[in-house]
């Protein structure tokens, strides 16, 4: 093998034979310089997800716990949304429909949360039961507070809809008047008590309290409907 190298060096690329100690060696070096890079940025990565992972559980207590955080980061699959169901593709009322798909979350980030990217303010996301629906609003949140995302102008709320502190809160940002520079993640409408009594009337009352925040994006299981 080594012989062969020795080979290229001098006989394709025409190195001087003399030169090979320091080609060597530079290579050498080169070489432990990744190694140590990537086992630096192992380490950093490491270090950074533990920290983000207590910060973010911190600022969603007492709506998530760490555990839960740790467990949606940890073991995310980055998922795909699209503006028809898949189950009504086929459908001859759908034969016309224009469907979009991408990833879920760099489409909030790059389009959705973006001023003139996109022109609604009001998300519904639906998906059946342990599709990844409040594992997707937790990688949401944190992707748009990590360190690498710089354009963050606004405000994100994260809570789910069947903690008794959940109305009371929007209720509370409202007060303040911080709505308008406010995005509002809410998840799992399906178990809202009051919506499973009366859905339609329910999600009037959510939508009429919220109408003024800066953007609003809804999870719930698609049987719900």
């Amino acid at each position: 093998m080594e012989e062969a190298i020795k080979l290229i060096l001098t006989e394709m690329l025409g190195i001087p034979e003399s030169w090979l100690p320091v080609v060597k060696a530079f290579f050498t070096l080169l070489g432990k310089i990744l190694v140590g890079g990537l086992a630096f940025w192992k380490g950093f990565d490491w270090v950074y997800t533990k920290y983000s992972n207590r910060k973010i559980s911190k600022d969603l207590h007492p709506y998530f716990t760490y555990d839960e955080v740790k467990k949606a980061t940890q073991y995310y699959i980055a998922t795909h949304v699209q503006n028809i169901p898949p189950t009504k593709e086929d459908e001859p009322s759908q034969t016309f429909a224009f469907v979009t798909s991408e990833k879920i979350i760099p489409f909030f980030l790059k389009k959705g949360f973006r001023f003139g990217k996109d022109a609604h303010r009001f998300y519904m996301i639906l998906a059946d039961s342990g599709m990844g629906k409040t594992t997707f609003m937790i990688n949401l949140y944190v992707r748009y507070y990590a360190f690498f995302n710089w354009h963050k102008p606004y405000e994100l709320l994260l809570m789910p809809f069947k903690h008794p502190k959940t109305i009371a809160k929007i209720k509370e940002v409202i007060e303040k008047g911080e709505e308008r520079k406010t995005i509002l993640l809410l998840d799992a409408f399906d178990e809202d008590e009051e919506a499973v009594k009366d859905y339609q009337k329910r999600l009037n009352e959510v939508m009429h309290l919220v109408q003024d925040f800066r953007e609003v994006v809804i999870t719930s299981r698609t049987q719900f409907f």
